[in-house]
């Protein structure tokens, strides 16, 4: 069984205000993404985009992330100038919302889209970093600390379905701007985060890093199930409207989910010290593939409120595992950067889940789809238990050449 971590309690009252400030800073920022995953593909769908045109401009957000995700990990472990940082952020994606709501111009959706994600992929890596900074050999707390980004997406979703079905759903704009006012003002409450001194240049530790089995087994893994949660986060909504629900349904089904992600942001913790992170990493892709062959097979829309209480037993128990494993991985002056690498990873891959998922619901519908996407979370949960094996061989030969 795992060795338990310190109490959360040992935390100083400085550093207990920062994590506070941070929870605010999650609830913000997730409520944001709630209107983002929930509603923009039905604005695209409402405004007379096809399936493959949505898989293109879904395509442009992991293309930039791939690279901005890495790059603004590494800054901030080097610089640490937090505060500015999540003020350009914030500030960068209020002028891509307002870009988006004033044109219709499929080439300028995707600038615009292109410009927006550049700006949101780092805010996890970021927040992400500097409570694992905080917390440190109890890093497992963390899903405690991003619980309330759960909460701020819960509240969100029950309440934007609703208004935006009286509104618009043009409307979402607004609203994600205003969120965003918020979080810039609130992140100028963080106190200033030192900047690492770098024991090892950056190309040398990423290079241990990547000769690491786990790490390489954990990053094909993280790949091969970023295709089609990638893709669900595009296609399920409009798939569900297709089918007869409404928008007030698909906020509904963004507030159930998020409410069963609660108790495992809650006990995640014990959960990871009872479990191990390896084994919630991989219990998250067995039930992925439930949850998707689930959606593959509803008759109707109704089914998707029941099936989105799997969130929590999904998406969110593989975030918090996933979190805490590239943590442990990741050498000590590269956690933001590990961060940033898994984000990085799950990016390629909604690359190719935004883009193959388009031309594929086009042509065999959503059932199908989502259908397929169960085969491609059971294989990438083929690769962890068969990896997993394969990194524990390096580990017992690094260990053996040690004491020899």
């Amino acid at each position: 069984m795992p060795e338990e971590s310190p109490s959360l309690s040992a935390v100083s009252d400085h550093d207990g205000r920062s994590l506070t400030i941070i929870r605010l800073l999650y609830f913000f920022f997730l409520g944001t993404m709630a209107l983002i995953s929930g509603f923009l593909t039905i604005y695209y769908r409402e405004i007379g985009l096809t399936g493959a045109q949505i898989g293109a401009v879904s395509a442009i957000p992991p293309v930039v992330a791939l690279i901005s995700g890495p790059i603004w990990g590494m800054v901030n472990d080097r610089f640490g100038r937090i505060r500015l940082l999540l003020l350009l952020i914030a500030a960068g994606m209020s002028l891509a919302m307002l870009g988006l709501l004033n044109t219709r111009a499929y080439l300028l959706i995707m600038l615009m889209i292109g410009l927006y994600e550049f700006f949101n992929r780092p805010v996890e890596t970021l927040l992400g970093g500097a409570v694992l900074r905080i917390l440190g050999s109890r890093s497992e707390y963390y899903a405690r600390q991003r619980m309330w980004g759960f909460v701020g997406f819960l509240v969100v979703s029950a309440l934007s379905g609703f208004i935006l079905e009286a509104t618009g759903v043009r409307a979402l704009f607004y609203g994600v701007i205003g969120l965003l006012v918020i979080f810039a003002l609130i992140s100028q409450w963080l106190p200033p985060q030192p900047a690492t001194v770098m024991n090892t240049p950056i190309h040398t530790g990423l290079g241990i890093l990547m000769r690491k089995r786990g790490w390489v087994v954990f990053t094909v893994a993280t790949i091969v199930l970023g295709i089609p949660t990638s893709g669900m986060l595009i296609y399920l909504n409009p798939y569900v409207i297709e089918l007869g629900g409404s928008i007030g349904m698909v906020g509904l089904m963004g507030s159930l989910g998020g409410l069963s992600g609660l108790p495992i942001m809650f006990y995640g913790p014990r959960l990871i010290q009872r479990f191990g992170a390896r084994k919630l990493f991989a219990a998250a892709f067995f039930i992925y593939s439930l949850r998707f062959l689930l959606y593959g097979l509803m008759p109707n829309p109704v089914w998707a409120l029941t099936i989105s209480l799997m969130h929590g037993l999904s998406a969110v128990m593989y975030f918090i595992s996933g979190v805490d494993l590239a943590n442990r991985l990741a050498p000590e002056d590269l956690k933001a950067t590990g961060q940033g690498l898994f984000h990085g990873a799950y990016a390629l891959a909604g690359i190719i889940g935004a883009w193959a998922g388009g031309i594929f619901i086009d042509a065999f519908g959503g059932a199908r789809l989502f259908q397929a996407y169960a085969g491609l979370a059971l294989l990438g949960w083929l690769v962890l238990v068969v990896g997993y094996h394969w990194a524990d061989g390096q580990t017992q030969t690094e260990q053996g050449t040690a004491t020899a």
